[in-house]
């Protein structure tokens, strides 16, 4: 439907309009970027005819990319607008060490190349989490879980004191 009204660049202008408009008021807010539309499995083998030729398809990794460029632009004014930090990875499929793709344990080395801003980097390695994100996933466990986790064993313990036969 939407097609009919718009180029892909002017749907992305308007997807990033609704989600400014959307935001406003928000205290919380999650926001992700596309995927690499071109390698979903779905579309290459829908659009490729050989089945043995099964590369992604550059338009659309293209129109992904460009999306993600135009979002990581609107973030600072989404920022302005939110309270509290944003917290943002522009890199989530490579490693920051050496190529992103087979490096881990003693291949990432002090003589291995490193990237600018490993804080930018969901991983350090091929395998393990940066810093950053052990980061973000300390906050979660900190913030969220661990406080349901103690009122559970608080209650549990008191259900237990109150029904244990001594």
């Amino acid at each position: 439907m939407r097609k009919q009204r718009f180029d892909i660049n002017g749907f992305q202008d308007f997807l990033l309009k609704a989600l400014q408009d959307f935001v406003k008021g928000c205290r919380k807010v999650v926001i992700a970027g596309l995927p690499q539309m071109g390698c979903i499995p779905i579309l290459i083998t829908e659009r490729l005819k050989p089945p043995f030729y099964q590369t992604c398809l550059e338009d659309e990794k293209a129109d992904a990319r460009s999306y993600n460029e135009k979002l990581l632009n609107l973030l600072p004014p989404l920022q302005a607008m939110l309270p509290g930090p944003i917290s943002c990875f522009t890199e989530t499929k490579e490693g920051c060490c050496g190529s992103g793709l087979l490096e881990a344990s003693f291949l990432c080395n002090p003589e291995t190349p490193v990237c600018e801003t490993p804080s930018d980097f969901v991983f350090w390695d091929s395998i393990r989490p940066s810093q950053a994100a052990y980061k973000v996933m300390s906050h979660l466990f900190i913030n969220q879980i661990l406080p349901k986790l103690t009122l559970q064993l608080t209650f549990s313990f008191l259900a237990f004191d109150l029904f244990s036969t001594r």
